[in-house]
């Protein structure tokens, strides 16, 4: 037994290798790392999904006000936006889906200045806070 503790102290580092505490240590550090990464990340594909919403949102208050214009009034429903071939990825039933998989809402609102507003209900569905609606933009 002396002569294994013996030969191990005048091996060289190098030939040795990592104890456990070593390899933990290293294992810590790496999955730190990661987690701050995936954090960064994923919290980058919210704020896309975010700007794919509002783009998506622009364009349909675009459509809509194309659709006033040569129809002399504003849709009831997105769905005729859909069959007036306005809305190009609209649902089976006419209902256009957000980065969320959720349809947007359209609603008619004498209080907005276009007398109407769309919106999605963002990423939590509850809470109005994430809520990105036609008539907020600019507003944050």
């Amino acid at each position: 037994m002396r002569l294994l503790s013996k030969h191990y102290r005048t091996q060289p580092a190098a030939e040795r290798g990592m104890t456990l505490i070593e390899i933990l240590v290293v294992v810590l550090i790496i999955g730190m790392i990661l987690g701050m990464v995936g954090a960064n990340v994923f919290g980058i594909f919210g704020e896309a999904k975010d700007k794919i919403a509002e783009n998506e949102i622009r364009s349909m208050v675009d459509q809509v006000q194309l659709y006033r214009e040569t129809r002399s009034g504003l849709p009831s429903e997105l769905a005729e936006l859909a069959k007036a071939n306005l809305i190009k990825n609209a649902q089976e039933d006419g209902s256009v889906l957000d980065p969320w998989k959720r349809p947007y809402i359209y609603m008619l609102d004498q209080t907005s200045k276009d007398g109407f507003v769309i919106y999605s209900k963002g990423a939590d569905e509850n809470s109005d806070e994430d809520d990105i609606r036609s008539d907020n933009f600019g507003k944050k």
